[in-house]
């Protein structure tokens, strides 16, 4: 399934997307089971494990067929999908975890070894972006960089899981985008300050659930800049796999459901380029991933104004 957290005159809820409609899963669920059974929130929705996941294949798919359902009770459950908003899948991760330098042109053109062991480094929920929202620019800052990458979404707790074993952790994949601020990401060793301005991981449009993905492995990646292509790989040039990966980081943290691992991103960011092309005011990014989805964000001036009007009052209201 192609899931989404969507909304309709600011009520969030979460949906299927099935040609071009989204199906809200918990009220179609209600309507084929006569009872309350699916949470509103991926996150919760996620933590049911796979006794949801098969309850929303049955609601969508009875939803989908119109089997029983009035047409007046239809119209509360399938909307097209240009008549909704469409956020990020999920806003509240319990950890957003980024390797960087895992592909190995992009540590090439930093200038900077192929690394042994995943270098690992966070991002947190205050960085989250809808698919389609603006980037603030940070208005003290010229070096704003994008970086197109798979993210991965884990559906079960996992604690030393082994590497045979790890894609069965996998709820699905996403599209992100892990913009950076690259003055303040080498003002340390630490890269976290570049890393976690607000509204810096624009993410979706879709959580595509494992079982549509063949190969994870295999899937081409781009990012645009004003219709430039900028980055242009594939995911099998990853250096650490998803599931050693995910091996590896549970043998660290017990991972959770809702739990985003960031694969990292290949070669041709900004930084890299000679001289380097960062983002402007006015520029649209757009991340591209082959099966999973794209992004398409506009940069606009991060200022004070701004971030307190997009992001603070969100926060504010538990948003």
């Amino acid at each position: 399934m192609k899931l989404v957290t969507y909304s309709r005159s600011g009520r969030k809820s979460i949906g299927a997307v099935v040609a071009d409609k989204v199906i809200d899963i918990a009220k179609a669920y209600k309507l084929m089971a006569n009872e309350e059974g699916i949470p509103s929130d991926m996150k919760s929705f996620l933590q049911g494990g796979t006794v949801l996941l098969e309850k929303a294949r049955q609601a969508v798919e009875f939803a989908a067929a119109g089997g029983r359902i009035q047409e007046t009770e239809l119209a509360d459950v399938i909307f097209r999908i240009e008549t909704v908003d469409i956020h990020a899948p999920i806003s509240n991760p319990n950890k957003i975890i980024c390797i960087g330098l895992n592909y190995r042109d992009h540590a090439a053109e930093v200038n900077l070894e192929i690394p042994t062991i995943p270098v690992l480094f966070s991002k947190y929920s205050n960085t989250i972006n809808d698919p389609l929202s603006p980037i603030p620019k940070p208005e003290d800052s010229d070096q704003l960089d994008y970086e197109a990458e798979l993210a991965v979404v884990i559906g079960k707790h996992a604690s030393h899981v082994e590497e045979a074993d790890a894609n069965q952790y996998v709820a699905g994949y996403t599209a992100m985008n892990d913009v950076s601020v690259r003055d303040y990401q080498v003002r340390t060793s630490q890269w976290l300050q570049g890393k976690t301005f607000d509204g810096h991981a624009p993410m979706g449009p879709y959580l595509v659930t494992a079982d549509e993905v063949n190969d994870p492995h295999r899937l081409a990646i781009k990012c645009y800049v004003n219709d430039e292509i900028r980055q242009n790989s594939n995911t099998k040039e990853l250096i650490f796999s998803i599931p050693y990966l995910i091996s590896y980081l549970s043998k660290i943290m017990v991972l959770e459901p809702g739990d985003i691992i960031a694969t990292g991103t290949p070669h041709g960011v900004a930084m890299g380029l000679k001289p380097p092309k960062y983002l402007q005011v006015g520029d649209k990014v757009r991340v591209e991933i082959e099966g999973i989805g794209s992004l398409e964000n506009p940069v606009v001036l991060g200022d004070k104004a701004f971030i307190q009007r997009q992001f603070l009052a969100k926060h504010q209201q538990g948003l």
